[in-house]
């Protein structure tokens, strides 16, 4: 038998007990097939979507139109998929996308070393509410650090940290 085989027949024997593990599982905890393999999609997502470069942000695209955009052209995710990374609807992440595009046809730059975790936009606050008040509470970072980095003025960074608190 060929190499190429052993390797096939060894992945469906893999395939074939994952198989048997889920299904023990829904099972046992009384949960349907379809819900164990979303959350195991999902596990998946956070280990490989989880942190955005600050870099990706400038003064010619909103927050949300750069995170979109990044998660669209940098990590290749679908529509539906950043929809669910950051609970929101699909058709208006396309929109972001849309009107990223319009504003700002380049890439984006990824090589930043502060990262951003993607959950701080499925948040209430506003994209940039949550970004400013991630960037001053975690990594305590100035006012005037803030706007440089996201090429916003002082007065708006500061007076968005203020509206994030209330």
């Amino acid at each position: 038998m060929c190499e190429g085989m052993k390797k096939l027949i060894e992945g469906e024997e893999i395939l074939n007990e994952l198989y048997g593990l889920i299904e023990k599982y829904s099972d046992g905890y009384n949960v349907q097939l379809k819900e164990v393999v979303k959350t195991i999609e999902m596990k998946h997502k956070e280990n490989t979507v989880r942190w955005i470069p600050v870099s990706i942000f400038n003064s010619k695209l909103g927050i949300l139109e750069a995170v979109v955009k990044y998660l669209r052209e940098n990590c290749g995710l679908r529509f539906v998929e950043i929809g669910f990374w950051l609970e929101r609807n699909p058709k208006s992440i396309w929109i972001s996308y849309r009107n990223a595009k319009l504003k700002f046809s380049g890439k984006l730059s990824a090589d930043h070393h502060v990262k951003i975790p993607i959950m701080i936009f499925s948040q209430e606050k506003a994209p940039l509410e949550a970004l400013v008040a991630y960037l001053r509470e975690h990594l305590k970072l100035k006012y005037s650090e803030i706007a440089k980095m996201l090429e916003r003025d002082n007065r708006v960074v500061w007076a968005t940290y203020k509206h994030a608190k209330k």
